[in-house]
């Protein structure tokens, strides 16, 4: 891990703490300040109790000649021990409330910085990322950031109780506090090799950790194929193979880890016997002296391997820093324009328009649609037609503004849709996809996604329209009904008129149906059927069809193959050329 890397970490953390980081330090400096005092405290506590008078504080390093001058009993500094260390244990708990919180606003911070910049980022941005990845670095990854924060902070701690130990140090004798600085040093330096290596596991743990959650997630949204195919063992032994290499990565760490703490203690053992050593036959220190510097010694030892651990754990965190702010940087740079929230939405009076429109995926060679070019007239119902993979489910991504034309425009009457105004274009428009998501709550609540301010009479009214106000009626909770987990409360032909309800609350300009009853049995596709031609001159409609079904009552079709439009017309004038793929299609879905 690089310095820049590290510098643009600290910078983030001042940012994400708003500076609260330096209030973490100032606790830090107190309770290092009073645990240093009650540790002195000690000392005098022992000469008067073994003395009963102040002769005997002569000899005690910093603080005898003052315990001399001002003759203090045993019980006043009894006393005073007492209050530092109540003093040291309230500033103690009060850090840690202050870390606690602090963090934790940090991570919601986190999560929601990244939440809010994948919900304002554009479709087709969204659409080249994995699920799966987009959980584990709203989960996973931001949880390790928070760690790394919180070791940081451990590790300035560390270092400031260090430095007021080292100057206590350095008034009984700055030559042994030289000698424990300059030992201590030497021993960070030669665990470099350790810290470089928690890197390296810190970058394996994120794309592992990435991996394990995709295999999950892919389970768990295909899991009804899994138990059709009987394919859950297969499931089950590569999410266990992924928790299997995680494991192994976290307990290689802890090895790691574990070498640096035994060879801190073996140090700071030779470290120790070196320092009476050279404390009794080198400076002829006296028993008091060599009394407070073994006590401050037994304190300072841990502060060391207190920061080579810390600094262990930020390296193995940071990677996540890293991939967090790739992806945040990936979706701030593909954000819709901030300009569309005073937009007012193009009015649709006359057609839209599909002028010369070209468009491709990122990441593809070829065109999904190549200079198409199409009318959908106002208050009418216009079919889309054609095979798999030949744009239809690309238009509807464009006129419904989920994505930009990569050359031509979209025209509603005369004005372009463009990046200033798509989303409030999205705002007037509805759509009922093949894949009816409902989420798992009431009826009214996955209808009020329509129209958040719909009054009853008015969910009651769409749900008429789209054919399913009559079975919800005759539900005992109505409208508060749960829909289940992914809407398996009802059936896919229920699931579908409850999304057109929902639409229909929307009152949208412009209503796509995209594929909306290409999954379900011809009862259920002819009742969704009637409930469309109910609304036919009331609403402008696009459907987008590989059945009939809603396509027989279409007034105008349009056909495409490999992204380029081949024949256009009403359907009369379709279904009368044999050679039209709308004649095609119907002959082939009465052969079946």
């Amino acid at each position: 891990m690089n310095l820049k890397t590290l510098q643009s970490f600290s910078k983030f953390t001042w940012r994400m703490t708003e500076g609260k980081i330096l209030l973490i330090g100032l606790y830090s400096i107190l309770v290092g300040l009073t645990d240093g005092i009650s540790l002195l405290l000690l000392i005098p506590i022992a000469a008067a109790a073994d003395s009963g008078s102040s002769a005997a504080f002569g000899e005690i390093p910093i603080v005898g000649k003052w315990l001399g001058a001002v003759d203090l009993p045993l019980f006043i500094l009894l006393v005073i021990f007492v209050v530092v260390v109540t003093l040291q244990s309230l500033f103690s708990r009060a850090q840690t409330v202050f870390n606690v919180k602090v963090l934790q606003k940090v991570s919601d911070k986190l999560r929601l910085i990244l939440f809010g910049s994948v919900a304002n980022s554009r479709w087709d941005a969204i659409n080249t990322k994995r699920r799966g990845d987009l959980q584990h670095v709203l989960h996973s990854e931001t949880e390790r950031i928070v760690l790394a924060i919180s070791f940081s902070a451990n590790f300035f701690q560390a270092v400031i109780t260090l430095l007021i130990y080292m100057a206590l140090a350095a008034f009984v004798s700055w030559q042994m506090a030289l000698f424990a600085s300059v030992t201590g040093a030497v021993l960070f330096v030669v665990l470099f090799p350790l810290r470089r290596l928690a890197t390296r596991f810190g970058n394996e743990l994120s794309e592992l950790l990435k991996n394990e959650n995709h295999t999950m997630l892919e389970f768990l949204n295909g899991i009804r194929l899994a138990k059709l195919f009987t394919v859950e063992d297969r499931h089950t032994n590569a999410y266990g193979f992924h928790l299997k290499t995680v494991r192994d990565n976290r307990i290689g760490y802890i090895r790691l880890t574990s070498v640096g703490t035994l060879i801190f203690q073996v140090g700071a053992a030779l470290i120790a016997a070196t320092f009476v050593w050279l404390a009794i036959r080198v400076f002829g220190l006296g028993i008091a002296e060599i009394g407070v510097l073994l006590l401050i010694f037994v304190r300072l030892a841990p502060r060391f391997n207190t920061i080579q651990s810390s600094v262990q754990q930020v390296l193995n965190n940071l990677p996540s820093y890293k991939n967090y702010s790739e992806y945040l940087e990936y979706f701030r740079e593909n954000h819709e324009s901030d300009v569309q929230q005073n937009q007012t939405a193009p009015r649709l009076s006359s057609q839209i328009a599909f002028n010369h429109v070209s468009h491709a995926y990122p990441g593809s060679e070829n065109h999904s649609l190549k200079d198409v070019f199409f009318l959908i007239p106002v208050g009418k119902i216009t079919a889309l037609i054609g095979p798999s993979g030949s744009g239809k489910s690309t238009i509807a991504d464009l006129v419904l503004g989920l994505t930009r034309p990569e050359s031509g425009e979209l025209l509603v009457d005369d004005e372009p849709i463009t990046d200033e105004n798509r989303r409030s274009w999205r705002s007037s428009v509805a759509c009922v996809p093949q894949d009816a998501f409902l989420m798992n709550d009431t009826v009214e609540n996955n209808l009020k996604i329509g129209s958040e301010a719909a009054t009853e009479e008015e969910m009651w009214a769409a749900l008429d329209q789209a054919n399913i106000g009559d079975l919800l009626r005759s539900l005992p909770e109505k409208l508060q009904t749960n829909a289940g987990d992914r809407g398996t409360r009802f059936s896919g032909g229920e699931r579908q008129r409850i999304a057109l309800a929902r639409a229909l609350l929307r009152k949208p300009q412009l209503l796509v149906l995209d594929e909306a009853t290409s999954a379900l049995d011809w009862e259920s596709q002819k009742i969704i059927a009637d409930a469309i031609k109910g609304l036919k001159g009331k609403l402008t409609i696009l459907t987008i069809a590989h059945r009939p079904s809603l396509i027989l009552f279409a007034d105008n079709v349009i056909a495409l193959h490999n992204g380029v439009v081949t024949e256009s017309g009403s359907f009369d004038e379709l279904k009368k050329n044999p050679e039209s793929f709308l004649s095609k299609m119907m002959a082939a879905d009465q052969t079946n």
